[in-house]
């Protein structure tokens, strides 16, 4: 399973935003990616989906790992589950 895929698997059970960090740990926890992969594969993961027309950045922030604010993503409005996996 590549990132994108795991991470459109965790978009289609979910209706909240959600930061990279806190969809990166949720991923590993679950297994659906190695403890090898770093972060900055998810975010790519992030970005591709967001083109892709799936994802959006809310204005929602919190503070990160490192104590710099990040934002939050969420599963684009109107984006209905089935196509997630076309």
């Amino acid at each position: 399973m590549t990132q994108e895929q795991a991470i459109k698997e965790f978009f289609s059970k979910e209706v909240d935003a959600f930061t990279v960090e806190d969809v990166y740990y949720h991923l590993r926890a679950g297994r659906l990616i190695g403890v090898k992969v770093p972060i900055t594969s998810v975010r790519r993961g992030f970005s591709n989906l967001t083109k892709e027309g799936y994802l959006e950045k809310t204005n929602e922030v919190e503070q990160g790992e490192m104590k710099v604010n990040i934002h939050k993503w969420k599963r684009k409005t109107g984006t209905a589950i089935a196509t997630l996996f076309q």
